[in-house]
């Protein structure tokens, strides 16, 4: 089974949007990971193409499916 992210919010989109323009690097590979995932990339492209571990896209995406943005948000 491949793991996909789930459908997003208008509001989760919003704040996807607005995390990709950010300064923060943590942010911006968060959001491109579940925006990337929801447009079909399979895990390890994802995990290819910003040097992660597979099993850290998968636990990217697991959280959003599970908790929404908020534990994935960044720390200041």
């Amino acid at each position: 089974m491949t793991l996909k992210v789930r459908p997003f919010t208008f509001e989760e989109q919003l704040s996807l949007l607005h995390w990709q323009g950010a300064d923060n690097l943590q942010a911006y590979i968060v959001a491109r990971v579940l925006s990337l995932s929801q447009k079909d990339w399979p895990i390890s492209d994802i995990a290819f193409a910003f040097m992660l571990n597979e099993d850290d896209v998968r636990d990217i995406i697991q959280t959003f499916n599970e908790k929404g943005l908020e534990p994935l948000a960044p720390r200041l």
